[in-house]
């Protein structure tokens, strides 16, 4: 069964970075720790390697160097002998949602919920993190 290659979130932050290049060609077997392509995040350009061995495919439509790509979109695929690769997605993966908003307080509900923790009414929970 292939193995969809996606762009993984390299911080808590990340929803999109900027692909580099494959660091494989098309068609190449590839084992299991093999770096696959470079990603450019937040803060640096990251190699990232896979998880699985087989032959690399590539996106008809996939990125070129300096596209922005999404969290979770897939890039290609790991294929064992003999498959070919799937239809490939029409559209990019959705990203995970960030568990809180950035500058939104939370409520006396969502920490309950969350926590199961009492807080005041009117009070604001401050934690370390903040």
């Amino acid at each position: 069964m292939a193995s969809e290659i996606v762009v993984p979130r390299l911080g808590w932050s990340m929803e999109e970075g900027v692909f580099s290049a494959w660091l494989k060609e098309e068609g190449q077997l590839v084992e299991k720790g093999d770096y696959l392509f470079e990603l450019e995040g937040e803060k640096a350009i990251q190699e990232v390697e896979t998880f699985h061995a087989g032959i690399l495919s590539f996106l008809k439509n996939g990125p070129k160097p300096g596209d922005t790509v999404r969290v979770g979109q897939v890039l290609g695929f790991l294929l064992q002998e003999g498959e070919s690769p799937p239809e490939e997605p029409e559209t990019p993966a959705p990203s995970v949602p960030a568990a809180d908003t950035p500058g939104k307080p939370v409520t006396d509900a969502e920490v309950d919920s969350r926590r199961g923790d009492r807080i005041p009414a009117g009070r604001i929970r401050i934690t370390p993190r903040a």
